[in-house]
């Protein structure tokens, strides 16, 4: 604690009990994925990006335009489980800065790797970019065999979860390119 002196005793409780959850959830066919998810109709979509592109911003958009048929599930660190044959969104308590989640689980109708552009477009991402992109949000410092866990994981989550590549502006029309994509 002393090597970090700007983090109280909930910081670090926070930032520990979540490791140790990242690391358990590969045990349950799970992963936490830094993403803002949103649910529209019983469906969540994930939203993952690197801090500060936007990731909220573009899910409060799904909240406005789709009021009371919208809810955030989490909006920082989902779990993302195979459960039977279906993969699910989950919600968790470690749900950042505003404290955005609902303990739901409900279907995930994709994932979605956003970046900024000043035109909006979306497209079915590449599996290479997507297991980088997977990789750079969520944990990465594990055991070997965990690390396989982890790969048998995605592997099961890419079979069934459409993954798409997403440049936008911040907009409604982002909003809806993204909405009308990714719906099924």
């Amino acid at each position: 604690m002393k090597e970090q002196p700007e983090l109280v005793q909930d910081d670090w409780e926070y930032m520990l009990t979540g490791s140790d959850f990242y690391t358990e959830l590969l045990k349950f066919d799970g992963i936490l994925l830094h993403s803002s998810c949103i649910v529209v109709d019983n469906k969540a979509y994930a939203f993952s990006a690197d801090s500060g592109t936007g990731k909220s911003t573009h899910t409060q958009l799904w909240l406005k335009h789709f009021g009371d048929r919208a809810y955030m599930l989490n909006d920082d660190k989902p779990a993302i489980r195979m459960i039977g044959d279906e993969v699910y969104a989950c919600g968790t308590p470690w749900s950042g800065k505003y404290d955005y989640s609902s303990p739901r689980v409900v279907p995930l109708a994709g994932i979605c790797f956003l970046e900024r552009s000043e035109n909006n477009w979306i497209k079915k991402a590449d599996t290479g970019r997507a297991v980088f992109n997977i990789f750079s949000q969520t944990v990465r410092k594990l055991n070997a065999d965990k690390m396989e866990n982890l790969f048998d994981v995605l592997e099961q989550i890419f079979a069934k979860v459409p993954l798409y590549e997403l440049g936008c502006n911040i907009s409604e029309e982002a909003m809806l390119t993204s909405y009308n994509a990714m719906k099924r």
